[in-house]
């Protein structure tokens, strides 16, 4: 499904809101974060980023994560944060070295 920005069509919203209840997975993927359906973030139980290029989709982000811009502004490819919605737990890795870090 493709969404917006603003407000989320009727049944992806539906379904978003009640997917963890129903035991629902659902996984988004999106270019541009800070265009991104707002729902879909909200909702989301875990967010994982790579490194972005534009300073707008890292701010968002950053928000959305609950951490500092500069953490997303230093990461190069392969590199990703993780952010758990559950404990607030904030993971970093890189997909080549297989190494995480626990950053909170």
């Amino acid at each position: 499904m493709v969404t917006c920005t603003a407000k989320a069509p009727l049944a992806w919203g539906k379904l978003l809101r009640r997917e963890r209840k129903r035991g629902i997975k659902v996984v988004a993927v999106t270019q541009r974060p800070a265009e991104a359906d707002k729902t879909c973030l909200s909702q989301a139980a875990l967010i994982r980023t790579g490194a972005l290029g534009r300073e707008a989709d890292r701010a968002s982000m950053a928000k959305e994560m609950n951490v500092n811009a500069t953490l997303l502004t230093d990461l190069i490819p392969l590199d990703w944060i993780e952010f758990h919605r559950s404990d607030l737990s904030v993971l970093k890795g890189n997909l080549e070295k297989k190494e995480i870090e626990i950053i909170r």
